[in-house]
């Protein structure tokens, strides 16, 4: 069997983000075989994989998108995912039990009622799960087209993996004029709740800068904090939802860009001349109920040249634990960081997803995972 077959499927059956996921996790298994992150993330047309393999990846998909990858017996791929039930006794081993059971200890109508309950349950279980997979892809076509951004960057790249099948954390791009807008946005919560927060943020940001002219870091952030703060009507509710945010707007100018950096609870860490800075974000979130008297969110402005570097992140990669409950940190990061700064982006994606699964090892993942790299 192909893998680049294998990886078509999940791109066709789940979304194009799965495969990163399942890459990342199924990495130690392949290593011991002597292949690299890049060797499955982008299999060629020639690797070939053992049955064995098969279903080492074909656990990984049930155990984060409770749907089977369907090998038939000859080890080719049909084209529907199995979605996992509960066994059911067909009608042909109950007449061979009964064959066997004195009358008096045969199947009794409470276990033939158990048994079409756990069939209705899985039914919903299965509808349940396409829904939210489908909710899924529609997450996924809101976020920015990777080919669009390289049209006005020298090189990007971004980490994005949920920890459930729909994210609270998600990535965003906007283009008015010469400033280019990036923001890494980190929702309350993940899974289906911060999938609902991630995209009315997601449209409300669009909103803010493209149609309400908005172009101040600070001011979107503003506009961001009273709009999520309407929407959820927070102020009659309590309700408390909100995220945090990692938003820049970047300005060519001749040979020199300028960077306007408003963070709400979220650093930007800059790579410039071979040395690391990291500007702190406002002591606040975007949405909930907060003090009267709120720290202002405000601008930083830094002038960057041509391969210098930015990245954006949220909390998800620096409070990932490993088996003794350590956190992979900020501190590591940042060592990472400056150690692969000056290696291409593609480089350092590879880099970074290597190191945080090593440093991971077999311990769950317990929150959405983003990380942008852009250079100039």
């Amino acid at each position: 069997m192909k893998l680049i077959t294998v990886k078509k499927w999940c791109n066709d059956n789940i979304s194009t983000i799965a495969w990163q996921r399942i890459t990342t996790k199924a990495l130690p298994f392949f290593r011991e075989k002597g292949f690299t992150y890049k060797d499955i993330e982008s299999p060629t047309d020639d690797f070939l994989i053992d049955i064995a393999f098969g279903n080492i990846i074909t656990e990984i998909i049930q155990q984060y998108y409770n749907v089977i990858i369907p090998f038939s017996e000859d080890f080719s791929i049909i084209k529907q995912p199995i979605t996992p039930q509960k066994a059911d006794i067909n009608n042909t081993e109950v007449a061979e039990i009964t064959k066997i059971v004195p009358p008096t200890l045969s199947m009794s109508q409470i276990d033939i009622d158990e048994r079409n309950k756990s069939k209705t349950i899985s039914a919903e279980l299965a509808q349940m799960t396409q829904s939210i997979m489908y909710a899924s892809k529609i997450q996924k076509a809101l976020l920015p087209n990777d080919a669009k951004i390289l049209q006005h960057v020298a090189e990007y790249f971004c980490i994005y993996q949920p920890k459930d099948v729909v994210s609270g954390d998600f990535y965003w791009f906007f283009k008015v004029g010469n400033k280019l807008f990036f923001a890494a946005v980190d929702c309350t919560g993940h899974g289906v709740p911060g999938g609902f927060m991630s995209m009315m943020a997601n449209t409300l940001l669009n909103n803010i800068v493209g149609d309400s002219n908005v172009y101040s870091p600070a001011l979107i952030l503003d506009f961001l904090h009273e709009s999520i703060k309407n929407e959820l009507h927070q102020l009659e509710t309590g309700n408390t939802d909100g995220m945090d945010v990692c938003l820049i707007c970047i300005e060519p100018q001749n040979e020199e860009f300028k960077i306007t950096f408003c963070g709400a609870k979220r650093p930007l860490i800059i790579f410039k001349d071979n040395e690391m800075t990291q500007l702190k974000g406002t002591r606040r979130s975007i949405g909930g109920v907060q003090m009267p008297k709120q720290i202002p969110f405000q601008n930083q402005i830094i002038i960057l040249k041509k391969n210098d570097a930015l990245y954006l992140t949220s909390d998800g990669f620096i409070d990932t634990p490993n088996e003794n409950r350590d956190k992979f940190g900020l501190p590591r990061l940042q060592k990472m960081i400056y150690k692969y700064a000056n290696a291409s982006m593609e480089s350092q994606k590879r880099f970074f997803i290597e190191a945080l699964e090593l440093f991971r090892q077999d311990s769950p993942q317990r929150d959405d995972i983003l990380m942008m790299g852009i250079r100039l």
